[in-house]
């Protein structure tokens, strides 16, 4: 794909702009990505990035010299997890939820959708199709893994009694809501 397809990083020249590094960084990406959480995966105290889209998820470790290298095969989050089949993700965090001093990493997944199966919506004649309302699609669950704090995760999202909960999750926010000291997560779906 050419660059007006890529994803973008710019810095920050700390004169009110901002320059373009997405070609040195190694970021340009890879299909149709939708969302980014940033955060210390590795605890080296630089910024990584997971990135994440249709059918695939990235891990991007910050290499500390403007440069990021795609560790996400390495890391054990180059595969669908539980769900047995590619996502469509579009968005994620990054929480400790075990307070074990390691990020881990939490996705919110869109629809079950895969390229040829759409529904026919609007009308059978080609001129009157129409792309279809998010309803016309099955929910996908969302996911959560632990970080190994060894550079690889954990799909844990059963384990931590999270339920298979539908819904075709469009953002998430993060912060302590019952205010007890440990983060919790808001789901925001569609």
């Amino acid at each position: 794909m050419g660059p007006e397809f890529w994803n973008k990083l710019y810095r920050n020249n700390r004169d009110g702009t901002f320059a373009d590094v997405t070609a040195k960084s190694g970021l340009q990406g890879e299909g149709y990505s939708m969302g980014v959480a940033v955060g210390d995966y590795n605890n080296d105290s630089h910024e990584d990035l997971f990135v994440v889209g249709v059918h695939a998820n990235f891990l991007d470790r910050n290499n500390c010299n403007g440069t990021f290298s795609d560790e996400t095969r390495e890391a054990g989050l180059a595969g669908p997890g539980s769900l047995g089949r590619p996502a469509w993700s579009v968005g994620a965090c990054r929480i400790d939820y075990d307070n074990d001093g390691w990020l881990d990493l939490f996705i919110s997944n869109y629809c079950d959708w895969a390229l040829g199966t759409d529904p026919v919506c609007g009308g059978i004649a080609d001129q009157a199709r129409a792309y279809c309302h998010p309803d016309a699609y099955g929910a996908q669950v969302m996911q959560l893994f632990h970080n190994n704090g060894n550079g690889t995760f954990a799909e844990v999202t059963r384990k931590q009694g999270l339920p298979d909960l539908l819904g075709k999750g469009m953002g998430i926010a993060v912060a302590d809501f019952a205010r007890n000291g440990h983060p919790g997560i808001l789901r925001i779906f569609c």
